[in-house]
């Protein structure tokens, strides 16, 4: 079955941009709340609500994405068990949280 949602793609930070606070927390995927909260529209005080609103791709011509897969809540920072890089691509985050 293909369902066709809303994403918006979010950015990774690097020397010129601090991006949506995206980061790699062991090589795993992880999300920086209050710098993620500058850009989208989200209440943080449930976190349950928003840990099932990101996806994940590797490849940016694929119009298939994936469910990122929810490890732990810490110091304002969302983890995922879903790897920052697969072999030598990096992550293609997406949400379906609305933009500020």
């Amino acid at each position: 079955m293909n369902n066709k949602i809303e994403l918006y793609e979010l950015h990774h930070s690097d020397a010129d941009n601090v991006g949506n606070g995206i980061w790699m927390n062991y090589n795993k995927v992880a999300i920086h709340l209050p710098q993620f909260k500058k850009s989208f529209n989200i209440n943080i005080s449930n976190i349950n609500n928003i840990v099932n609103s990101f996806y994940i791709s590797y490849n940016e011509h694929d119009n298939c994405v994936d469910l990122m897969n929810f490890d732990y809540y810490n110091l304002k920072d969302i983890v995922f068990t879903n790897n920052y890089y697969s072999f030598c691509k990096k992550a293609n985050i997406y949400t379906t949280i609305l933009p500020l």
